[in-house]
């Protein structure tokens, strides 16, 4: 007897990190990393975006496969998206491109059928950044069956959001995955309470959230519910230049998490193997091990 698996989707962007330090270029973005998570513990991630109908687009949609990430990716009229990282008076900082594909991601048919048998989506707010992805996007929410669990992982970019948008994800989620930054960012646009976890269960009850995650870094995360909170502390990972980092760690965080509770695990176990499983991904190179 087979056992139809539950399909969990990450919608929005897909892109190239671009390390112009180390001369490197990784396949990348939150929500496909979501997918390739919740794949990895048995449920069926499909990461929902759009590519540009050149090489680029073409090797990215490779590396998807040979990585065995299921995708639906439109091929549209625009250069494939990238982030670029590079040195300013010695620090780091990122330029992520506009005008990209993923900023172009239509709805089809075949997107409308994957939508509406998910048990889980996750979305956030860079893709949402012009009109036709954020359609896109909330069309595919609005589709998805009412149970199902539409999680915002909100990944703060600036410029690329702003309170309109924020305002309008939590009003479609029902479960919101937050770092301990981002949450400053809403703390002073909603006037939330100055301490971690009364902002956390202040969002919660503002927009009846059922799930609320919210990491902090080096020190802790929190797993918040109507029934129950987990709190765990990080694990200690020392990053070596040019041997491991820190890339993707949140969003094998979140994967992991809702496909261990879409698998009926309790919250502080499917916790405490989304935390294993993040610290993992910080033992290694890139986003996919």
């Amino acid at each position: 007897m087979t056992t139809t698996r539950k399909t969990v989707l990450g919608l929005g962007e897909v892109l190239w990190d671009i390390d112009r330090l180390r001369g490197t270029r990784t396949p990348g973005g939150a929500p496909i990393n979501f997918a390739f998570y919740a794949a990895r513990r048995g449920l069926r991630g499909i990461a929902v975006s759009a590519v540009g109908q050149d090489a680029a687009g073409d090797e990215l949609l490779e590396a998807c496969r040979s990585h065995g990430i299921e995708t639906e990716i439109a091929r549209v009229d625009a250069p494939t998206g990238s982030a670029v990282a590079y040195l300013e008076a010695g620090e780091q900082r990122f330029r992520i491109e506009e005008e990209v594909a993923y900023d172009r991601i239509p709805c089809t048919e075949r997107m409308l059928e994957l939508a509406r048998t998910a048990a889980a989506a996750a979305f956030g707010t860079l893709a949402q950044r012009c009109a036709p992805s954020r359609d896109t996007i909330r069309r595919l929410l609005a589709a998805m069956p009412a149970e199902a669990l539409r999680l915002y992982d909100i990944n703060l970019r600036p410029p690329f959001y702003g309170r309109e948008t924020v305002e309008a994800s939590l009003e479609i989620a029902d479960a919101l995955k937050i770092n301990d930054e981002e949450l400053v960012v809403l703390q002073r646009m909603f006037d939330l309470p100055a301490d971690e976890a009364a902002a956390v269960e202040a969002l919660a009850a503002r927009w009846g959230l059922r799930l609320v995650v919210l990491t902090a870094g080096a020190r802790y995360s929190r797993v918040h519910t109507p029934e129950a909170v987990s709190l765990l502390p990080t694990p200690r990972v020392e990053i070596r230049e040019g041997e491991n980092d820190t890339v993707g760690a949140g969003d094998a965080f979140t994967g992991t998490l809702v496909a261990e509770l879409l698998l009926g695990r309790p919250i502080a176990e499917a916790h405490r193997t989304a935390v294993e499983t993040a610290a993992e991904v910080c033992r290694h190179r890139g986003a996919w091990i």
